[in-house]
């Protein structure tokens, strides 16, 4: 196992972890971590879009904007979206109806190629499903965002077979943010 500091090396790095999965138990978990998994998966977007932000942190001009984890981890399918815009907005603190996603193209085209090329992987491995396992989303103040995928504590033998859990979700965050970028409002 190899841990990285991925944003060790940025100034004001903003960072968005976004849990991938309808269904984010691994197969083989006890009864009671399964019940606990599906639960947190119904209250949350999770089966709605395939994916749910578990946390983030965005830099801009007078600091961070770091909503609280309860707070994020009870985002409707509209606050995720309005999430993703402040992402990538010149001030995600502010009360303004609709961020202004000052740098959605430059950090979005570099997240989205990163995707699409993930996803491509998806459509053809069948050697593993990623139960749980994190997208991590790195920006440093409007640059070229970046992609890591992290938490691979429950990987299991995919038996041949597509991941279309991981799949589905990941198709969701990428039609997501493509609606970001080729917004007119944003572009």
């Amino acid at each position: 196992m190899i841990l990285e500091d991925v944003v060790g090396n940025l100034i004001d790095p903003s960072v968005i972890d976004i849990k991938i999965g309808a269904r984010t138990w691994y197969p083989h978990a006890s009864a009671e971590y399964i019940e606990k998994c599906f639960k947190k998966d119904k209250e949350t977007v999770s089966q709605q879009l395939g994916f749910r932000i578990s946390g983030l942190q965005v830099h801009n001009t007078t600091g961070w904007w770091k909503p609280a984890k309860k707070l994020v981890h009870g985002f409707g399918i509209e606050d995720v979206k309005l999430t993703l815009k402040k992402f990538v907005s010149s001030n995600p603190c502010s009360n303004m109806v609709e961020p202004d996603c000052l740098f959605a193209s430059t950090v979005y085209g570099g997240i989205l190629e990163h995707l699409l090329e993930l996803k491509s992987w998806f459509e053809n491995q069948t050697t593993f499903h990623f139960c749980s396992t994190s997208i991590l989303m790195f920006h440093d103040k409007g640059s070229v965002g970046e992609v890591k995928l992290v938490d691979f504590a429950h990987v299991v033998d995919g038996q041949s077979v597509i991941d279309h859990n991981f799949l589905g979700g990941l198709c969701s965050l990428i039609k997501i943010v493509s609606e970001i970028i080729n917004s007119p409002d944003y572009s």
